[in-house]
């Protein structure tokens, strides 16, 4: 089974609250591939496209200093099966003992993938069976593919942290705030403080 390698295009917002579609593109094509994840993962996703680096360190900035720091090297990621709609993924790694791959969801895969500008790469097979392909002039209105998102998009863009802030609710913003403020983020913190002035 071939591997296509994709390339991030950008995070469309879902019609489902805290929802996102993590569009993915093959790098030599013209299909498009979007798999659903949940806010937090796009914030993820977000800083790493940014090339933001906060004052405390996300779950993913940990990984990846520890992997800079150990004896194993990062290879790629993988998005290698699709089952009942759920996309499964791995990431490679390499050490004295040889090669290994370990289970991850395909959104924590990426999020490490942007940060340590490792490959990303999918089963042509999976490729084949659920992309959309932009060659395809009609408008897809009803959704019966996996991650595909249930509304119709423009041209998608990638959303800064900023404009995902804009869809959490008060109540949510709040919380994110006593936890940023906790953590003694407060580069984040005032991102959140600013979004909670303007409503």
């Amino acid at each position: 089974m071939g591997k296509i390698n994709l390339q991030v295009i950008g995070l469309i917002q879902g019609t489902a609250d805290g929802s996102y579609s993590l569009l993915l593109e093959e790098q030599d094509g013209t299909r498009r591939l979007p798999v659903l994840i949940g806010a937090f993962e796009a914030q993820a996703i977000a800083l790493a496209i940014e090339k933001k680096k906060l004052n405390r360190p996300l779950t993913h900035d940990l990984f990846e200093k520890v992997i800079e720091l150990s004896s194993i090297k990062p290879v790629e990621v993988l998005i290698h099966n699709l089952l009942e709609g759920i996309f499964y993924a791995q990431l490679q790694f390499e050490n004295e003992a040889g090669s290994h791959w370990i289970d991850c969801r395909p959104s924590d895969g990426i999020a490490i993938a942007l940060r340590m500008d490792l490959p990303i790469k999918i089963n042509s097979e999976i490729m084949d069976k659920v992309s959309i392909s932009m060659d395809d002039l009609q408008v897809i209105e009803e959704v019966d593919q996996p991650g595909r998102p249930t509304e119709e998009h423009n041209t998608p863009t990638s959303k800064t942290f900023e404009d995902l802030l804009k869809t959490f609710s008060k109540e949510e913003l709040n919380k994110m705030l006593d936890d940023a403020e906790g953590n003694e983020d407060y580069e984040k913190a005032a991102l959140i403080r600013d979004e909670l002035n303007r409503r």
